[in-house]
């Protein structure tokens, strides 16, 4: 069993004719969504499965709480062959453990108003661990027929971080939240965004 970019799919080593149940578990065990396939032919080297189990916002923000009690996602695939013989019944678990961490910081830009196009201040993100994640790059971009846009440039050094929702509020002297965006982003290792 295998989840991947909100695809949930079984692989199987020989043909077979199951039963399936893929199911994603709350903290107490009880079952959240569930999809069923009645006798499914399973083939050596093919993938099967449901292209869409859940909406990703739906798991990892709208429904957080309920789907990843203390940041962890359980997932439970239960398969039954399709024959008329008694077999014993064996159980098997697989665990997955997707990581999430929460960091917030203040990247304090002096002289600001005197920044030139194109001119980057850089800015290191660290983990709890002071492991280096990423680092960000805010420089301002003059596109045709607009004014200046302040952007950010992100380059992930860590090649295990797949998803991040990235927020940037602009602070002024009081400390008030005077703007805000913000990005969710798959990253693919060597890959680079702009955003915000």
């Amino acid at each position: 069993m295998k989840i991947s970019s909100g695809i949930f799919y079984v692989e199987w080593e020989t043909t077979k004719v199951l039963r399936v149940f893929l199911e994603i578990l709350g903290s107490n065990g009880s079952v959240l969504l569930k999809q069923y396939a009645a006798n499914s032919a399973f083939v050596k080297g093919k993938i099967w499965g449901w292209s869409e189990f859940s909406k990703r916002k739906r798991v990892l923000q709208l429904e957080k709480d309920r789907f990843l009690p203390l940041n962890t996602l359980t997932a439970r695939c239960r398969m039954r062959r399709c024959e008329n013989r008694s077999q014993e019944r064996v159980q098997m678990y697989a665990k997955t453990v997707i990581n999430f961490e929460k960091l917030s910081f203040i990247w304090s830009i002096e002289k600001f108003n005197s920044l030139k196009l194109e001119q980057k201040i850089p800015f290191v993100v660290k983990s709890t661990s002071q492991e280096v994640l990423m680092t960000l790059n805010l420089f301002l971009c003059q596109l045709q027929h607009s004014d200046e846009i302040i952007f950010i440039d992100f380059n992930c050094v860590n090649k295990k971080l797949k998803y991040f929702l990235f927020k940037v509020f602009l602070i002024n002297n009081r400390a008030d939240n005077i703007g805000c965006n913000q990005r969710e982003i798959w990253y693919e290792a060597y890959e680079k965004k702009r955003d915000v």
